[in-house]
C-alpha cells in the first residue's frame, strides 16, 4: 500500500514575529523545516514525502534541501490557509497512486519517527489516527462571561501527523469546499465532519509545535537534554 507524507510548510508564521518564516529558522542549527521533512525520509515506512510551501518560495526551499543533500522532496505550492494547502497537496499525491497519506506540520520537528509504523497500522477504512496526549491541565469553557467546567478525563490535545487513507481525507476537504467551510485547524476536525472516526495515538514524546519565538527555546532545551 502506497504512503505518503504531507509536510504543510505554508504558513506566513506572523505569531512567530520572526524576519522570515518560523519553518526556515534553524533548531541547534538545522532549518525547523528540514528537521520536519526528514522524519518522514528517514523512514521505511514512507514512500514519498511532499512538502508544501508558500508560493514564491519554491527556488529557496529546492535549494536549501540540495545545501543538505536531500533531492527526493515533492515540493509543491500551497494556498491562502492551511485547510487549502492540505487539500492542494492531497491532490497531488492521489495524482502519484497514494493510497494512505500522513498530514504533517512542519512546525513539529521533534516527533520521533519511530511511532510512524504504529500509527499506519491503526489507520483503517473511515478511521483515521491523530497523534496527541490527554489533556493535563483543568479546562473551562469561558463564553459571554459563564464559565462551564470541561471533563479533563474526556479530552485529548490533537497534534500531526494524522494518518488517513487517500481517498477519505480527500473527500472530506471536497465536502468542506462545497458546503464553504474553510477555517478547519487540522484535518481530523473536517474527517470526523464528514461522518469519519478517529483514534488517538498517544504521543510519548515531546512533540512540541514552534508557534512563538520561545517555543523554539523549548525545541532546543527538549533536543540538548535527550
Amino acid at each position: 500500500m502506497k504512503t505518503a507524507a504531507l509536510v504543510l510548510a505554508a504558513g506566513k508564521s506572523l505569531r512567530f514575529k520572526g524576519s522570515r518564516p518560523k519553518q526556515f529558522e534553524k533548531l541547534l542549527g538545522t532549518e525547523i523545516i528540514v528537521r520536519s521533512v526528514r522524519i518522514f525520509l528517514d523512514s521505511p515506512h514512507v514512500d514519498v514525502t511532499a512538502l508544501v510551501i508558500e508560493p514564491g518560495r519554491y527556488r529557496e526551499t529546492e535549494k536549501l534541501f540540495l545545501s543538505h543533500g536531500i533531492n527526493d522532496v515533492l515540493i509543491t505550492d500551497g494556498g491562502q490557509s492551511r485547510q487549502e494547502s492540505s487539500l492542494l497537496g492531497l491532490m497531488v499525491l492521489k495524482s502519484l497512486g497514494v493510497e494512505r497519506v500522513l498530514i504533517h506540520d512542519s512546525a513539529r520537528p521533534l516527533f520521533r519517527k519511530e511511532y510512524l509504523g504504529e500509527i499506519l497500522e491503526r489507520v483503517c477504512p473511515a478511521t483515521g489516527v491523530v497523534a496527541g496526549r490527554p489533556a493535563r491541565d483543568t479546562i473551562y469553557r469561558y463564553r459571554n462571561d459563564a464559565v462551564t467546567l470541561l471533563e479533563r478525563q474526556e479530552l485529548w490535545l490533537a497534534e500531526t501527523p494524522q494518518c488517513f487513507f487517500l481517498e477519505e481525507i480527500l473527500k472530506a476537504h471536497t465536502r468542506a469546499t462545497r458546503i464553504e467551510l474553510s477555517n478547519a485547524t487540522d484535518d481530523a476536525q473536517l474527517f470526523v465532519a464528514s461522518g469519519g472516526n478517529i483514534r488517538f495515538f498517544h504521543c510519548q514524546s515531546p512533540n512540541v509545535k514552534i508557534t512563538e519565538s520561545h517555543d523554539l527555546k523549548i525545541a532546543e532545551a527538549i533536543l540538548d537534554s535527550s
